[in-house]
């Protein structure tokens, strides 16, 4: 229990900044609503020793004993350690506690997501839990010389009578109580603010509960109506509306380049309201482009957002499709309706295609040619997951002269991913992640600005349409967002190109929409009959009011409309935010929205 409160003292410290409320009173609640998780959780890492403890009070073993609760001590006193540290680190990039998946990425991909964390914070963190990791093992050893445990005096009948009570003890404080339900996560959240609920959960606990879900038959966790009722919530009135046709008259079989921007948040873009002079090109492009200002992505790492850019999928929450191969071959896919209307087809990243399980999903999916690091030199290797974003466009370009027309090419971006390398001299000073950040958004850009300027030469630029779209937004460089907040995932989605009507070069459009549409989006300005999708919503028509857009991360989701937002958090089963401009929006409508819409893509994800 002392391991817990000052493990839980060091995290509220590390993220003091981020408590809206950093009252006496604040913190007390934090440590107060820990309790119940904190006593379970002692009770089941004091179950074996205690058992065995017991049950070695019929002979006389007490030396063996006090050898296997010292060796026991170690691995706990390591474990926790290691998990307390990843917690720490990952609470930090990701916004969301060390999971199942979190550790079984790192098993799959060591070396990835190693690269990905390494930074001084991490470094500093280490020193803190070894030093912290140090006095347990000291205080460990001074309790166990000061007391006489096992006890080896009294008779059999005493003796079983005691530890009959202990176990039963031991068993209520594992369940938490008397209560009908046993207890769970929920017990030690206590607030609309997630923040607090994440810090006063007691980390192996949730950890525990976790993978024993995820290592169980799979079923959904998001179950809200019956089916009939989802599906009704879904279902909403046919309209008529008329479509906004944005491409010059004659243009037949336009080729597509869909560039997908790694971390690529609406912070770093001024015409979004980021700041100012970290994307200089991609403001010209916006000049001479068509700019959606209101885009979310549907998740908050690329392996979610991937799919819901190329297969129209919504992210699924806690699990990821594309990692499952038997599961992520029957999603539909941009690039197979490209190639059923004769288009070739292309997909182009710097770093390990197999990574995640992308190099199955492409091949599955009717990508003609995949380049992944493979197919660069070693000495074009200037960052740890690859080639970087210069050097992978300019093989796009000189690949691309080779083409045959029509083509639809897929280009994912790596330079602006942590470590937060860059291969030319930095414009931002100093280590701070921000700047590292706003240094690598400055890099891709360039490359961007670069691929455009050669691009702009070869013949087949004129009867191309460019699409370009974050894989999902980033906490950095404002450091301010958490994963629930709607701003976090807000992102740009340009189209551009000399293919676009010149009344459309250089315009917004305020629809609000999601990842998932931008495949509707392409089908309808083609003319291409696709089967109609509730995930996939064409953002080029008249009513630029009812569009909408659905975000989820491991513990909750969240709904973006027209005049309001909804966050909710499936841990603490209570809404976080509602926000509404216009007091006659139903707030209980716009939530049992979001929670249908959930219910139906696990469902679906289910059914794959």
């Amino acid at each position: 229990m002392l391991a817990f409160f000052i493990e839980r003292l060091i995290v509220v410290t590390y993220f003091f900044n981020k408590l809206p409320s950093r009252s006496f009173l604040a913190i007390l609640d934090i440590f107060s609503n820990s309790i119940r998780l904190d006593f379970s959780m002692a009770a089941y890492l004091v179950s074996l020793p205690l058992l065995i403890t017991l049950i070695s009070q019929l002979y006389k073993t007490k030396k063996s004993i006090k050898g296997f609760i010292r060796v026991y001590q170690y691995i706990l006193v390591i474990l926790f350690l290691l998990i307390g540290w990843s917690n720490l680190n990952l609470y930090r990039e990701w916004g969301s506690k060390i999971s199942y998946k979190a550790i079984n990425t790192f098993f799959q991909f060591p070396y990835e997501v190693a690269i990905s964390g390494i930074s001084l914070a991490l470094i500093y963190s280490a020193i803190i839990y070894i030093l912290f990791g140090y006095a347990l093992l000291k205080a460990n050893r001074y309790i166990q010389a000061k007391i006489n445990w096992p006890p080896n005096n009294g008779n059999i009948l005493t003796k079983s009578s005691i530890g009959i009570m202990i176990l039963g003890l031991n068993f209520l404080l594992i369940r938490g109580g008397w209560q009908l339900s046993p207890i769970n996560v929920s017990m030690a959240q206590y607030s609309n603010i997630p923040v607090y609920n994440d810090l006063s959960t007691n980390t192996m606990w949730q950890l525990m509960q976790n993978t024993m879900l995820e290592l169980r038959p799979l079923k959904s966790q998001y179950v809200y109506f019956s089916d009939k009722k989802m599906d009704s919530l879904l279902t909403k009135p046919t309209r008529n509306d008329s479509i906004i046709n944005i491409l010059k008259p004659g243009i037949n079989s336009p080729n597509v380049v869909l560039i997908i921007v790694e971390s690529y948040t609406a912070d770093l873009i001024e015409s979004l309201g980021g700041e100012k002079g970290i994307s200089p090109n991609i403001e010209q492009l916006i000049k001479d482009g068509l700019l959606f200002t209101n885009i979310y992505s549907t998740g908050e790492r690329t392996d979610k957002g991937l799919i819901a850019i190329l297969s129209s999928f919504p992210s699924q929450a806690t699990r990821s499709i594309i990692r499952e191969n038997l599961k992520q071959v029957g999603l539909p896919s941009i690039a197979v309706e490209f190639k059923k209307k004769k288009y070739h087809t292309s997909f182009y990243y710097g770093g390990e295609s197999e990574f995640f399980g992308l190099k199955s999903y492409l091949l599955a999916h009717s990508y003609d040619n995949i380049i992944d690091k493979n197919a660069f030199d070693k000495k074009d290797f200037n960052s740890k997951w690859g080639a970087h974003d210069n050097v992978l466009f300019k093989k796009h370009l000189a690949d691309m002269a080779t083409l045959k027309t029509p083509f639809f090419s897929t280009v994912l971006t790596l330079s602006n991913h942590e470590p937060f390398e860059i291969p030319i001299a930095p414009k931002y000073k100093g280590n701070d992640l921000s700047n590292l950040f706003r240094n690598t958004a400055y890099y891709t850009d360039l490359t961007l600005g670069n691929y455009f300027k050669e691009a702009s030469k070869q013949p087949w630029y004129n009867n191309t349409l460019f699409v370009i779209v974050a894989d999902h937004g980033h906490r950095l460089p404002k450091k301010k967002y958490e994963i629930w907040d709607r701003r976090r995932h807000r992102i740009p989605l340009i189209l551009f190109g000399n293919v676009l009507k010149d009344e459309f070069r250089g315009t917004k459009n305020d629809i609000i929409g999601s990842q998932t549409d931008i495949a509707q989006t392409l089908y309808t300005q083609l003319g291409f009959q696709t089967t109609p999708s509730l995930w996939s919503k064409n953002l080029l028509r008249a009513n630029q009011k009812d569009g909408y857009a659905f975000y989820d991360w491991d513990n909750g989701f969240g709904l973006v409309g027209d005049g309001f937002s909804v966050s909710y958090s499936e841990d603490a089963k209570r809404l976080i935010e509602f926000k509404s401009s216009d007091s006659s929006i139903n707030k209980e409508e716009k939530l049992n929205f979001a929670k249908a819409y959930m219910q139906k893509i696990f469902s679906d994800y289910m059914k794959y």
